[in-house]
């Protein structure tokens, strides 16, 4: 227990080095929780939120899958939990099967 009255400590896993890194950092947590849309944003260095540039935002990119097995696997042999948090995956069925080849079964939608 790390936190006062038992209160949990979670990474939010939203860069790139946090994903990387993840084994090393879940020894100082309880936890990670990934935002799958954040992560995404900083891996291709891209605004979702440009115009010009939405054709290229892509959270289905393989930078972005290998950075989340690779925060999914250290959590894993941690034996701490890892969230996924995502406002768009509705719109990424690559993505969704993904996660359930990854054998995740709940992803938290978070609103836009």
């Amino acid at each position: 227990m790390r936190g006062a009255q038992g209160l949990k400590v979670h990474i939010l896993a939203e860069l790139p080095a946090n994903a990387l890194l993840a084994e090393t950092f879940l020894q100082y947590f309880d936890g990670m929780v990934v935002d799958i849309d954040v992560l995404a944003q900083f891996t291709l260095a891209l605004d979702p939120e440009h115009e010009a540039l939405t054709y290229l935002y892509d959270e289905q990119n393989e930078a972005v899958l290998t950075l989340l097995r690779q925060a999914l696997k250290a959590a894993k042999k941690a034996g701490k939990p890892c969230e996924l948090i995502s406002r768009h995956l509705d719109d990424s069925p690559k993505l969704v099967r993904w996660l359930h080849e990854q054998d995740i079964a709940t992803v938290i939608k978070a609103k836009a």
